[in-house]
């Protein structure tokens, strides 16, 4: 739904969120059989140790990070749907200029992964 992968979404889905875990280890182990130097995930730094599992917290970068350090990682996992402030979008469409929940998500996500090479 809209809605999924939000910090609300993840505070009343306990067992979804166990799965979204057990997602991630499978999409980097079976699907893109990424070595962990190959590896960068990230979610709400809040939700990380329901996330975390052994192989995987070392590849962790908080979603406010830089890539910097992970710059040679090609398979990421973006555990996050992110949504702006209410109050800071209603300034910025009060200025004429649109931002769409779509265009803010995508903008994070661009944002954290202005680093990693050859990521497309």
């Amino acid at each position: 739904g809209k809605y999924d992968l939000s910090k609300t979404w993840m505070n009343k889905n306990h067992d979804e969120v166990i799965q979204i875990s057990d997602n991630i280890i499978n999409y980097f182990t079976n699907i893109r059989h990424a070595r962990s130097t190959e590896q960068a995930w990230t979610t709400f730094t809040t939700h990380f140790s329901q996330l975390k599992k052994k192989g995987t917290i070392k590849s962790f970068v908080p979603l406010t990070g830089k890539l910097e350090e992970y710059d040679k990682r090609n398979n990421l996992v973006f555990a996050a749907n992110c949504f702006p402030n209410s109050f800071i979008k209603q300034k910025i469409n009060e200025n004429k200029t649109v931002l769409d929940d779509g265009t803010y998500a995508l903008s994070i996500l661009l944002g954290l992964c202005q680093n990693i090479q050859n990521l497309f």
